[in-house]
């Protein structure tokens, strides 16, 4: 697997790559493959005193504004825990980590060939799994990683022998916790295929489908709005195709799309479940984030909630999440992490992500989000070997 990548720079993208299925397994929250990880990642491009220069601002400002928050919860007279300082010194060493480890990947050298059959090979792992998954909890059998070594998402996860010994819906999760972390993971891998000019069109084509047979047979909703949302942005703005195949794409895609809503009964069922309000995910999601930052607007708490770790369990939506935890503050975090990132298809990738489970500034997310950034940017090129024989004859 290292002979994909050219040098020893590399070796550090290689470890994230191959930990993208094992990424929220572990003992505990802190010993688990996605933190680890993130510490070596943290502690090696730590160690390159040039990334200090020009980037050095980003972290002193976002130094300042996690501090803020922290300085806000001091100064109040309400009453706080101590989880809700370490919160934000967490999220801070995420940020800052975000930072470092993408400008370090950022150099990066990769053979493209290599990259794409791995790519390939991962997502049509995925597919295959979420396909082999829907199957065997039709029949209420799970098939998938241990329960037990998961660390994050184990709340739901908790529930599957449950849901399946009575027939309850139980949705494929391949190799992560829920359905959505899927749909994260794989539109962070469309990410980079689509926006980098390197890979042809053909391959590009092959993996929006790959995606979307993932997303739809998992019945993410948040997964299939992200993945149309990004193929939309790709062939209405980068391909180039001319209008007549672009609208007979999105002709083809509405179609897919449109049987696949009609064929599928549980599809139906989810979509009505969430538009009654009766769906636990979009709930969590949507619904009492919403209910919350309301209540937060109508009582001024401008620098957000008190409570942030007392309301966790309630919250499974990184964008509400930031909002509530941080408030005002949370605008200013977002414009200095979004002018880090300079590229405003990567934007597209970030605001999307705020829409999916869990916190945005966590372990395993500075990994997957590095790991894009520094793709995004890293130089892509063909074998040296057959580059040299090309250049002979």
């Amino acid at each position: 697997m290292v002979k994909i990548f050219k040098s020893y720079k590399n070796i550090l993208l290689c470890l994230i790559l191959i930990s993208l299925p094992f990424m929220q397994l572990g003992l505990t929250y802190y010993i688990s493959v996605f933190f680890l990880l993130f510490l070596v990642s943290f502690l090696r491009a730590l160690s390159v005193k040039s990334f200090f220069g020009a980037n050095s601002k980003y972290i002193i400002f976002g130094g300042l504004f996690f501090f803020l928050k922290i300085f806000s919860l001091v100064l109040s007279e309400d009453t706080f825990s101590y989880r809700d300082i370490l919160i934000p010194l967490r999220e801070l060493f995420c940020f800052i980590g975000i930072i470092l480890i993408s400008l370090y990947l950022k150099q990066c050298v990769v053979d493209i060939k290599k990259l794409k059959l791995f790519f390939l090979f991962f997502l049509s792992t995925i597919l295959i799994l979420v396909v082999s998954q829907y199957i065997f909890f039709a029949r209420g059998i799970y098939f998938g990683l241990p329960i037990d070594f998961f660390v994050v998402n184990e709340a739901t996860l908790s529930g599957a022998e449950k849901a399946l010994k009575f027939g309850s819906r139980y949705r494929p999760t391949s190799f992560y916790g829920e359905p959505s972390y899927t749909s994260w993971i794989t539109l962070s891998i469309l990410m980079v295929v689509l926006f980098r000019k390197e890979f042809n069109k053909a391959f590009k084509i092959r993996v929006i489908f790959i995606s979307f047979g993932i997303v739809l047979i998992s019945q993410a909703i948040s997964g299939m709005l992200a993945i149309s949302v990004t193929s939309l942005v790709y062939f209405l703005y980068y391909s180039n195709s001319n209008i007549l195949n672009k609208t007979r794409l999105l002709i083809v895609a509405g179609i897919i799309f449109s049987l696949s809503l009609y064929t599928s009964e549980e599809l139906q069922s989810r979509i009505y479940s969430i538009l009654s309000n009766e769906d636990v995910s979009s709930n969590i999601r949507f619904l009492k984030p919403y209910l919350i930052l309301k209540d937060m607007i109508n009582n001024a708490d401008f620098f957000g909630v008190n409570n942030y770790s007392e309301l966790l369990s309630v919250i499974d939506n990184a964008g509400f999440g930031l909002i509530i935890q941080y408030g005002v503050i949370s605008v200013f975090i977002l414009i200095l992490f979004f002018k880090f990132v300079e590229k405003k298809v990567l934007w597209l990738y970030l605001i999307l992500s705020l829409n999916f489970n869990g916190a945005f500034f966590r372990f395993d997310k500075a990994l997957v989000i590095s790991l894009v950034i520094g793709m995004s940017y890293c130089i892509l090129k063909s074998d040296e070997k057959q580059l040299k024989r090309k250049l002979v004859w």
